[in-house]
């Protein structure tokens, strides 16, 4: 393992100078002692092995809570000290030996310093030499950080940013260093129609991390498809579902150059493959594995079958066997099953891969956060509802009792919604004691009550139906939920109705699709081959001259700062990014509608029905 100057700086700085008050032999045991050192957090008592001190000398001391550096650099070890009973006395941290610091192998005793005692609670970086710090950098592998270097590193870590989370960044200096070859990867269950997420946002950060250096490795994960009932578990389907998502990427502007498609069907006839899987099993519990059941869309609660419990591990070994990659770069809802082949891949001989999760492209409706629940009381002479949002107009109401001694009532009402923010209106009818839980323009409709006179209603209603641990992940679009998403094969037409159906209100930035669709992916298109210059003359949003003409921006930070103080009307947003999406899935339309393989494909996976 190789590291910066700045993390063995950062190592380092966290040993301090202590010195020793006294010390007395642990009754319980026949080599240890007990020692009272003087911090500036006040004296700590620490149990050692060593006696190679006295009472006055000033020794280097690690806090509970932070990493040994010398076991970090030579063995590559995470040794992070916690407060913990030896032999009936409790011990609050280390003082060091050499090996522990970083300064050699030695291990026969504590480091003396005949140092000032002004200096107790300075930091040891104050009074190591100028050579013993060269000595320690030598021994951890200290990497020079270039402006290349750090240019690589930073498209990496731009990845993570809208939500996602890197797990293992300050070992990708020495990752890219090492002079092997660099892979990554991504894997995909084939299960219906790829959306934008999957289409233009992988091929972005695709080629991210093929120009950062490595190849990335796209698996079709089709026996993961089969495990999770994909497509009815139809393995047919889910290979031509796969077929399709790969011809979706060679259009989308992916460098296909340096980019491997691989088949969990591969090696699913491997030997070596189940091997490891069993091993991976055994190197984890039942409670461990469920918990990253979000992976395959699922929860902890849902009655699972035997099979996906194979899921996680056959996962763990693709990253090992089948990839062979030091970076897992997937979407935060996989960023549990990657911790647990960080905490498993060495005890089973491999390594530790880089986490790089991102985040996940908002669906475009009402976004939880915005969840809120409208009681409205109404009879049949009078009712009108309106809050920021919905405008709710009663337009027909009839009644009608079931039986003479039944007191209960058989309501029936029409209702019109107008939606402020998408603009659009909903006529429906509400049918007391009858199955009418539907979203209607992004509202719930969850109750509808009758008092017992047969004159008040009463209309209870929330604008999202789910309440999620998770919101970033809660929020994603989904395939079940089609017009919460854009399909990358859809037309003109079906994109400029949902976007303008979207979610979108005027000066708000936190949870607003639309903008995430312009951050995310329009502001990124560069990236993506054939479209190196598609803001070259800026971000265009076309207005009439009545509302002040074209406006021209440079950069998504001018955009957002022109939407919050209302200088971008909504709808003049949302006719820009029709356009800026047009463009952007033409060559896939292109190829669909060109090549006759690829569009028969296209109207096989069409006629599928999604499963889940």
């Amino acid at each position: 393992m190789n590291f910066t100057k700045d993390k063995v700086t950062d190592l380092l700085a966290q040993i301090k100078i202590a010195k020793v008050l006294s010390f007395f032999k642990n009754e319980n045991s026949d080599h240890l002692l007990v020692v009272k050192i003087l911090t500036t957090d006040g004296e700590k008592q620490i149990v050692t092995a060593a006696d190679n001190f006295k009472e006055g000398d000033l020794v280097p001391y690690l806090a509970v809570g932070f990493t040994v550096p010398g076991f970090l650099f030579s063995k590559g070890e995470s040794f992070v000290l916690e407060a913990r009973k030896l032999r009936g006395y409790m011990s609050e941290g280390m003082i060091l030996a050499e090996d522990e610091i970083g300064l050699s192998d030695d291990h026969g005793g504590i480091v003396i310093y005949n140092v000032e005692d002004a200096l107790v609670g300075k930091s040891i970086i104050e009074v190591l030499s100028a050579e013993q710090i060269a000595l320690i950098e030598k021994r951890a592998g200290v990497v020079e950080m270039t402006a290349e270097l750090q240019e690589r590193i930073s498209l990496i870590m731009s990845i993570a940013d809208n939500g996602g989370e890197i797990i293992g960044g300050d070992e990708l200096p020495a990752i890219l260093t090492s002079g092997e070859d660099l892979f990554t990867y991504d894997g995909f269950e084939p299960s219906g129609q790829m959306h934008i997420a999957q289409g233009l946002i992988r091929a972005i950060n695709t080629n991210k991390m093929i120009k950062a250096g490595f190849t990335f490795k796209m698996l079709v994960a089709d026996w993961f498809g089969y495990l999770n009932n994909k497509m009815g578990g139809d393995l047919n389907k889910i290979k031509k579902v796969g077929q399709y998502f790969i011809e979706i990427w060679k259009a989308t502007g992916m460098d296909i150059d340096h980019t491997e498609f691989l088949w969990t069907s591969d090696f699913v006839g491997q030997k070596e493959y189940w091997e490891t899987v069993m091993k991976v099993s055994k190197a984890t519990t039942l409670k461990r594995m469920l918990r990253t059941t979000e992976i395959m869309g699922r929860s902890e609660s849902d009655d699972l079958s035997a099979a996906q419990m194979l899921y996680p591990a056959m996962q763990i070994t693709d990253i090992f066997k089948v990839m062979k990659c030091q970076v897992t770069q997937l979407g935060l809802d996989q960023k549990k099953v990657n911790v647990l082949a960080r905490e498993v891949g060495p005890e089973l001989g491999f390594w530790k891969p880089v986490i790089v999760s991102q985040g996940m492209l908002q669906g475009l409706q009402t976004p939880v956060s915005q969840i809120k629940k409208i009681n409205v009381t109404f009879d049949k002479d009078h009712f009108s509802y309106e809050d920021e949002r919905y405008v709710i107009n009663q337009i027909q109401m009839g009644s009608g009792r079931t039986g003479e001694n039944d007191k209960s009532v058989d309501f029936e009402v029409n209702l019109e919604i107008n939606d402020k923010y998408t603009e659009s209106k909903n006529t429906f009818r509400l049918k007391h004691n009858s199955d009418y839980s539907r979203p209607i323009s992004g509202l719930t409709i969850n109750n509808l009550e009758v008092s017992a006179e047969g004159h008040a209603v009463v209309l209870i209603a929330e604008y999202d139906e789910r309440h999620p641990k998770d919101k970033a992940i809660s929020m994603k679009m989904s395939k079940s939920k089609p017009e919460t998403a854009i399909f990358m094969t859809d037309n003109p037409e079906d994109i400029e109705r949902k976007i303008k159906a979207a979610y979108c209100p005027p000066l708000i930035l936190e949870d607003n699709p639309i903008l995430a669709y312009v951050k995310q992916i329009i502001f990124e298109a560069h990236y993506l081959k054939g479209f190196e210059n598609l803001l070259e003359n800026g971000f265009v949003i076309g207005r009439e001259e009545k509302n002040g003409g074209n406006l021209v921006l440079q950069s998504y930070v001018d955009l957002e700062n022109a939407y919050s103080k209302g200088e971008i009307h909504p709808w003049d947003l949302k006719i820009a990014v029709i356009k800026y999406l047009n463009l952007l899935l033409e060559p896939v339309r292109n190829h669909f509608e060109k090549d006759l393989k690829a569009k028969a494909i296209l109207e096989d996976v069409k006629s599928y029905q999604v499963t889940r």
